[in-house]
């Protein structure tokens, strides 16, 4: 089975209603994104526009009662060959890791309402970068106490997990997803990131979130839980399509999240990198050499603002000075 749940909670959806043109919205976005993923896998390539002589075999299943459900799935069959032997469920995931930061510190402690709690999460915080896993454990104690979780609070360990749960399933997918080369890469975000910005839509009167899972033989797994903030923070911004290399001090990176600082004479501030899941493991030990550099150089796609001004980089590749100068 290859299959996406989409699964939106709070608002009209609590009482299983959505906004007709808000849903309608997310639908054909999705239908979309799902429509050109599944050309990629096949192809490694996808058209502009999604025309009736796009042929997909993604079926709409029906709604489920609880909040407000749709289940979509992509049928296969031993015939079909994949140019990019993958999922489409990894494809989604692999998008949505380049496309949406992780929660951060100040993010978290916006959604603790209980000061008991928001002192054990300043616990956690290693250079202002707290370990999910750790994170999601001190949630899960208060379930067996008496106040349990706010709303905003449950908000939280939903988004924490479905974090953790789609860098698993990113590493264990790492292999095939390694089909994918930097040039198919930046297509397939800079595709992506206007069709996922429509998650946004139904997050303003229909739902207050939306959860993405994806559905196999080992069973259902959310890869993303974002509120209208997270989604809509997709809008104002844009990645480029090529790769850039440019040198950067590594002041900070966190290995479980893959999201790290830097600093650049040409930036302003500390601004953030991150590295996907799926290339986590073949770069750590570049990484950890890295942190010991005052200067390396990375390869890696520009996120900038729709105005053009860099915002953070998605880092591809990392090499020391020394490393550089030897192939000179």
């Amino acid at each position: 089975m290859d299959a996406l749940n989409f699964h939106f909670q709070g608002g009209l959806a609590d009482s299983n209603r959505m906004d007709f043109y808000e849903a309608a919205r997310f639908q054909y976005a999705a239908a979309r994104l799902s429509v050109k993923l599944d050309q990629f896998r096949k192809t490694g390539r996808f058209s502009k526009r999604v025309t009736a002589a796009s042929r997909t075999n993604i079926d709409l299943f029906p709604f489920e009662k609880g909040s407000f459900n749709l289940n979509v799935a992509a049928s296969t069959s031993e015939d079909d060959e994949a140019k990019i032997d993958v999922p489409l469920t990894a494809l989604w995931t692999y998008i949505i890791e380049r496309v949406f930061q992780p929660i951060e510190t100040s993010a978290a402690l916006d959604l603790i309402d209980d000061n008991a709690l928001r002192s054990e999460f300043f616990e956690l915080v290693d250079h202002n970068i707290f370990d999910s896993n750790e994170a999601i454990e001190v949630l899960r104690s208060r379930f067996e106490t008496d106040r349990g979780l706010e709303p905003s609070e449950n908000e939280l360990l939903d988004r924490l997990i479905s974090e953790v749960e789609r860098r698993s399933y990113l590493k264990s997918h790492r292999d095939l997803l390694a089909q994918i080369t930097p040039d198919q890469d930046a297509a397939l975000v800079t595709m992506a990131t206007p069709l996922l910005s429509e998650l946004a839509v139904p997050l303003r009167r229909s739902a207050k979130l939306v959860t993405i899972s994806t559905i196999d033989g080992l069973g259902k797994r959310p890869i993303l839980t974002a509120n209208q903030e997270t989604a809509s923070a997709l809008e104002s911004i844009r990645i480029d399509k090529e790769v850039t290399s440019i040198d950067v001090n590594i002041v900070q990176y966190n290995k479980e999240t893959g999201w790290g600082k830097f600093r650049n004479v040409y930036w302003e501030g500390i601004p953030s990198f991150s590295v996907p899941a799926d290339r986590k493991d073949d770069l750590k030990f570049d990484l950890l050499s890295a942190m010991q550099e005052d200067k390396v150089s990375v390869d890696a796609y520009i996120v900038r603002s729709t105005s053009g001004e860099p915002l953070r980089l998605i880092v591809v590749d990392v090499s020391t000075i020394d490393e550089i100068d030897d192939l000179l």
